[in-house]
């Protein structure tokens, strides 16, 4: 059963870090990205980062330029080196897009895991990963935050160190 997180609109979630000085940001952990596919393709899947210059993939607007590092701290580009079979700003988009079998994917593991679980998705090269998508609450700069706010940080906080897909600080 999910955790009832109380609406708020005194403080929002964030990827990445804020450059607005007026607002207040805690770390809270990060998220991952990883490479996806449907499973019915796997025996065609790329078996290194560079054989995905030939393979068909799917990005997203902040996806659209890969970085990919194992835990050897290698890493690949494919800033100038790809152009994406279907390329769309919409990640639930793309996450369908890969589930239908359109190509590989880079998509957080918070958006996959489940998929990866059922067996709609597999994981493509698991060796490598994109660079961890840190996340922050932000609120505005003031001496006290709401009792509503301090609630929402509390259970949002509780449900993100309880999923198997956060890293937290």
């Amino acid at each position: 059963m999910r955790s009832r997180i109380p609406p708020c609109s005194d403080i929002a979630l964030c990827s990445g870090q804020q450059e607005d000085s007026s607002l207040i940001q805690t770390g809270l952990g990060s998220i991952t990205p990883i490479l996806v596919g449907n499973i019915r393709d796997e025996e065609s899947f790329p078996q290194t980062p560079q054989e995905l210059i030939f393979s068909k993939t799917i990005a997203a607007d902040i996806f659209s330029d890969w970085t990919l590092q194992n835990i050897n701290d290698e890493t690949v580009q494919f800033k100038v080196l790809k152009t994406h079979t279907h390329f769309c700003n919409d990640m639930n988009v793309n996450f369908n897009l890969a589930k239908a079998g359109a190509g590989i994917a880079l998509l957080p593991l918070s958006m996959v895991y489940e998929a990866i679980e059922k067996r709609e998705l597999t994981h493509v090269l698991p060796e490598w990963q994109g660079p961890a998508r840190k996340l922050y609450l932000v609120w505005p700069y003031q001496k006290t935050i709401s009792a509503r706010a301090k609630a929402f940080r509390t259970a949002l906080t509780d449900f993100l160190h309880q999923q198997p897909w956060f890293e937290p600080l």
